[in-house]
């Protein structure tokens, strides 16, 4: 109502480019609690009335040309440099369900004060600090890949009100 003309994309990047990603956290937060009030959710539930929530990284950028103060960089085996963006998406999902349900993703981004580029380890805690007094209390259980099978992550999760089912690969817990 009221839009004469849809705007193009490089006004849409001028427009969203300056905000940072986490500005819309609180969108995505909505949308849980609305569906979990309205109980659109109950058909989620499962092992003993526990939501799950996979956890995976991916890359949603990748350039050798194009780059800004918050790509992360690889070095190429040709000498070039990549620059990338990788974020750690976490979605409700239930076996035999084609749909899930987008929770914040946490970006993997420089920073402040940390001479090491970041890591999806680190993004992966800073979701569970940054969340989970959102999506904790609705009996949440984590799955997450190897990355995530660490004591600091798995303690952290414990803490903040976390159950969790993860990866345990032999080579990286030789003694599981």
């Amino acid at each position: 109502m009221g839009v004469a003309q849809i705007p193009c994309d490089n006004k849409v990047r001028t427009l969203l480019d300056p905000l940072a990603p986490s500005s819309l956290d609180p969108v995505f937060i909505e949308v849980f609690k609305s569906l979990e009030q309205h109980r659109m959710l109950d058909t989620f539930r499962v092992l003993g009335d526990q939501r799950l929530v996979a956890r995976d990284g991916t890359n949603y950028f990748a350039s050798q040309t194009i780059h800004c103060h918050n790509c992360l960089t690889r070095q190429l085996s040709n000498g070039h440099t990549r620059s990338y963006h990788p974020a750690i998406t976490p979605v409700i999902v239930c076996p035999g369900r084609s749909a899930v349900i987008a929770l914040p993703p946490e970006y993997i981004m420089p920073q402040d004060e940390h001479d090491q580029q970041d890591g999806g380890q680190a993004a992966g805690k800073r979701w569970l600090t940054t969340h989970a007094q959102a999506v904790a209390p609705y009996q949440v259980t984590l799955l997450g890949d190897d990355l995530s099978s660490k004591q600091s992550f798995c303690a952290l999760a414990r803490q903040q009100g976390f159950h969790f089912i993860l990866v345990c690969k032999p080579d990286s817990h030789a003694t599981l």
